[in-house]
Parts: structure tokens; sequence; C-alpha cells
């Protein structure tokens, strides 16, 4: 069973936000290189493995959430 993520370039706004799909049982490894290929030319020059994703969660009853978000290095890190 797949599953559609919605992902965000750091310093980019939500209508940079792109979708990839993935496989439920795939690693997080195997995450990095479909978002690699998804942002193709951009990430082109940038392994795959030091691709840094974080987990969050924005609720999708404010305006603007990402105007607030902060993370911490390591704390949610994939």
């Amino acid at each position: 069973m797949s599953i559609t993520l919605l992902c965000l370039v750091k310093g980019n706004t939500t209508a940079n936000a792109f979708a990839v799909d993935i496989d439920r049982e795939k690693l997080v490894s195997h995450l990095k290189k479909v978002i690699k290929a998804e942002k193709a030319p951009e990430f082109d020059n940038f392994p795959a493995d030091k691709l840094k994703l974080w987990k969050v969660t924005i609720p999708d009853d404010r305006d603007d959430p990402l105007s607030n978000l902060s993370h911490q290095d390591d704390q949610n890190s994939l």
C-alpha cells in the first residue's frame, strides 16, 4: 500500500509544496531517493543520503502556519 506525502523544501512557501508517493513498507533512504528524483534537476548535485528530513504536522485550520514553524536539529529527524 502506498502513501502520498506532501513535502516542502526548507525556506520555500507552501505554494512550492510537492507530493511524493512511496510504499509504506519502504525505508527512509528510499524516500530520500524519491524526493531527490522529484526535485530534479534542482537536487541533481546533492546526494540523496545527505538530505535531512523532518516529520512535521501543520494544522490545516490556520492561514499561515509556516510563518511560526521551527525545528531543532535531529528532533523528529528521519
